[in-house]
């Protein structure tokens, strides 16, 4: 997958996660987590804020193997991530550069995924011109130089954690770090001549960094569907293999009635994968064009599993709406299931 596969061919990207996710069970949610930090987190934020020279980068550093980190939650945010932004980068006019800076712990950057690894960071700071803050805006820097830190950053392990120790999570501070005046990712707004230019009216920089946790939130809701079917895979095919003494001679678990029953209704009651409606929704959302779903009427009701084709307003279904549906039908299936193999427990 290339580093702009997010924008160029979003079926791969899609693809990727869901074919990851098929793995989470078995080895652990580490890679998949690692792969979403860097192609949509890190890169996804570059091909939405950056200008063409900051986004023809990331082919060169795929080339090079170069790994990337988001740098958005911040220490005092708590739950508020991306709502608390105290870490600033102050324009410096005399010498053409930036000042990162972390004023205090709070601002501190933590439970960075890939932040102990990744050679390349997108920093969100608050943007500060002739005093003036200008609310979090992103910044592209080099965060290690042939494996260890630059000078001003430093950066600890959050610890260990009760699940997913197979993924780094970081805690990294800044203490003023001199940027370049091209570490800004400037596609929407940027300094000339000194003073704070907003190149596209009504687009706000943390709009477009919050799109990344929005794309985010729909691989999650795939992903969560395919987790839940590998989960009920892994059972079934222990139960139909698992051989219980009768008069008969060793039967599968799984032919035991009660379970057969359980087995049957998790089957009927199982939602079918989203089927990437999403990517045929990211490729027409890339295209401009509307995006809607097959049979659906106005007020709602719509499948989201259904081709994705053009029709009028009121069949019109949003990629918001798909998230949700998986999600929520993805997150129920999985509790009942759950509940259903307690119970196959109890019958072993």
């Amino acid at each position: 997958m290339g580093g702009n596969d997010l924008r160029e061919a979003p079926e791969n990207f899609f693809a990727a996660h869901r074919l990851l996710s098929e793995y989470a069970t078995r080895v652990g949610p580490g890679f998949g987590i690692r792969f979403t930090v860097q192609f949509n987190l890190f890169a996804g934020t570059v091909i939405a804020l950056g200008n063409s020279q900051q986004v023809a980068l990331l082919s060169e550093w795929q080339a090079q193997g170069q790994l990337g980190c988001f740098c958005l939650t911040e220490k005092l945010a708590g739950v508020n991530s991306g709502l608390v932004v105290n870490t600033t980068c102050t324009w410096d006019e005399s010498k053409q550069m930036f000042l990162l800076d972390c004023p205090n712990d709070g601002a501190y950057k933590n439970w960075i995924s890939q932040g102990l690894s990744a050679d390349m960071a997108v920093v969100i700071a608050n943007l500060i011109v002739k005093g003036k803050p200008k609310g979090p805006h992103g910044f592209l820097m080099k965060i290690r130089q042939n494996g260890e830190l630059v000078s001003g950053v430093v950066a600890k392990d959050m610890g260990d954690k009760t699940i997913g120790n197979d993924l780094d999570n970081a805690e990294i501070a800044f203490s003023q770090v001199w940027l370049p005046k091209e570490s800004l990712l400037d596609k929407y707004a940027g300094i000339e001549g000194g003073e704070y230019v907003q190149k596209q009216k009504g687009v706000s920089n943390m709009d477009m960094i919050g799109q990344r946790l929005y794309t985010g939130r729909t691989v999650i809701a795939g992903s969560t569907l395919v987790f839940a079917r590998s989960l009920y895979q892994s059972a079934k095919n222990y139960a139909d293999n698992k051989k219980c003494w009768s008069p008969q001679g060793g039967v599968p678990l799984s032919s035991v009635p009660q379970l057969a029953h359980l087995y049957v209704q998790t089957d009927q009651d199982r939602p079918q994968p989203l089927r990437y409606g999403c990517v045929e929704a990211a490729e027409r959302e890339r295209n401009g064009a509307r995006l809607t779903a097959t049979g659906a009427q106005a007020g709602g009701g719509a499948d989201p599993t259904a081709p994705f084709h053009e029709g009028p307003a009121s069949e019109c279904v949003t990629l918001p709406k798909a998230t949700a549906w998986s999600l929520t039908n993805g997150i129920d299936w999985l509790g009942r299931f759950r509940s259903n193999q307690a119970q196959i427990w109890e019958i072993r």
